[in-house]
């Protein structure tokens, strides 16, 4: 057995079924692609901490090489996101037991900031120091930097959790989740936006390691349910993108050759970047802690 391996920080069993033989997809330069035997989970197979050293930096945050990995810009997605943000305000004011939330992968802590101005009290925690110190400078809000799991959270409890684009992030997603039950409060919910391995269309690469874990909604319901968690809503997630954007991501997966012509149209005709509601290989959903 190699020190990479004895190093592993991901888990032998499927974190969705339990089950612990997994078959081998591909591999992708020094790492492993597998599915789960029993209910065909696809996880990265063995990621260390050194693998994840300083991976979400500066860099991740503004990758404008020709990898898909990370953002391009994230900062320039402001007026985006913000109105995806306040679309999760309308999801969630009806439901939530309470007004208190915690953010889980903040970034640069735009949602907190954005919940914050329609009246909850938010706050939020990211493994970059890079993007928690750009928070507390860009936008005065708490963001502390580390993990979830590492986190003392000194008592403190919440009525939401969010993890927007996180959950395929998660190098133990179970214990993630009962990190995140320790910290709800009764009927509190969790909100998970995060790529669905079973849209019909398949339309994702395997990028080790940031993304760690691909699910699919069953296999998402039934991990959740064995938490302590009842989903209440489901459905494809519809996400607001700057034009450039969602062509930028589009044209990485499918059409590559398209990407500097794009980047070229949008630079000299800027009008045409508006913003658009658009289908995402992604799934939106809310669960209850029960």
């Amino acid at each position: 057995m190699d020190s990479k391996t004895i190093m592993n920080l991901i888990e032998r069993s499927c974190p969705a079924c339990l089950e612990t033989v997994w078959r081998h997809v591909q591999d992708i330069e020094t790492y492993t692609i597998q599915k789960c035997s029993g209910c065909g989970l696809i996880r990265v197979s063995v990621v260390t901490r050194e693998d994840l050293d300083g991976f979400y930096e500066f860099i991740y945050f503004n990758n404008e090489s020709s990898e898909l990995i990370g953002y391009k810009k994230y900062s320039t997605n402001y007026k985006a996101d913000r109105l995806n943000y306040l679309r999760f305000h309308k999801d969630l004011i009806d439901l939530s037991p309470g007004r208190r939330l915690f953010d889980v992968g903040a970034a640069h802590g735009l949602l907190v900031k954005v919940m914050q101005e329609v009246g909850w009290s938010a706050k939020g925690i990211d493994p970059s120091l890079y993007a928690t110190n750009l928070a507390q400078k860009e936008y005065g809000v708490d963001i502390q930097c580390g993990t979830l799991e590492e986190y003392d959270f000194c008592g403190q409890t919440f009525d939401v959790v969010t993890l927007i684009g996180v959950f395929e992030h998660l190098v133990n997603p179970r214990l993630s989740l009962e990190k995140i039950k320790s910290i709800l409060n009764p009927g509190g919910l969790l909100l998970i936006v995060t790529l669905n391995a079973g849209r019909f269309l398949h339309v994702y690469k395997y990028k080790p390691p940031e993304h760690l874990y691909y699910f699919n909604l069953p296999q998402l319901k039934q991990m959740l349910s064995r938490h302590g968690f009842d989903i209440k809503i489901s459905k494809p997630y519809f996400r607001i993108y700057k034009l450039s954007e969602f062509l930028y991501r589009v044209n990485h997966l499918l059409f590559p050759w398209l990407v500097k012509p794009i980047d070229y149209l949008f630079k000299y005709f800027p009008f045409l970047d508006v913003c658009c509601r658009l289908p995402t290989n992604e799934m939106f959903v809310v669960a209850k802690k029960r």
